[in-house]
């Protein structure tokens, strides 16, 4: 799950109800089994991205990832992992900053930037389909993957447009796993034959399916 907090919670009425909102969307995606949850949120203060981040990664227990956007001295702070953007830092230089078991993730949009970073222990690449985070901008699609996948021995995760019903397109293209906004969305999930619980089930059998069929 990736936060985007504004189309989480978009009748908040005040700054703090839309982060109480959030919250309260993680938590009910962390109770669904998601296995790792990327705070996406670059214009919330310091402080309380700390203080958000601290409450997640003491309510997981290591029962998921939590990860902060290239707040690297909030991950600190907070005992979070933490994702950087394609034009953040080398690994190299943000590694030493972080304390031994750390997760560092990276945002790639080729195969070239992915054959760069190989010090990440994740690559999150996209967008593969058209994406409303994204419009206008073209989609990389299922060959994209593929070219990925052999530029790195490092896991790759699909970002942009994904869903249930092309999660084992992804997972066939060689994506270790898959990233989404839109998908977790509490409005589009409680559509969802399950809700939560539902999308994430048949994402984990989607994701068996597709690898399988490598």
């Amino acid at each position: 799950m990736v936060t985007d907090r504004h189309r989480a919670v978009p009748d908040a009425r005040t700054p703090a109800e839309t982060l109480t909102g959030l919250e309260r969307a993680i938590d009910h995606a962390l109770d669904a089994g998601v296995d790792a949850v990327q705070i996406r949120e670059p214009d919330v203060a310091a402080a309380a991205l700390r203080a958000l981040a601290a409450r997640l990664v003491a309510r997981t227990g290591g029962r998921a990832a939590i990860l902060v956007n290239d707040r690297v001295d909030v991950a600190l702070a907070s005992g979070a992992h933490v994702h950087l953007r394609a034009d953040a830092p080398a690994e190299a230089r943000v590694r030493p900053l972080l304390p031994p078991g750390a997760w560092i993730s990276r945002a790639v949009h080729d195969s070239a930037e992915a054959a760069g970073h190989a010090g990440a222990d994740a690559l999150v690449f996209g967008h593969v389909f058209p994406s409303a985070s994204k419009p206008g901008v073209p989609a990389a699609g299922v060959a994209g993957i593929a070219a990925v996948r052999r530029a790195t021995s490092r896991p790759v995760i699909a970002i942009g447009g994904v869903t249930v019903a092309n999660a084992a397109a992804c997972a066939a293209a060689g994506a270790d796993g898959v990233a989404a906004i839109g998908m977790f969305l509490p409005a589009i999930a409680q559509e969802y034959p399950g809700g939560l619980h539902g999308v994430v089930r048949d994402l984990r059998a989607a994701l068996e399916s597709g690898r399988r069929g490598r």
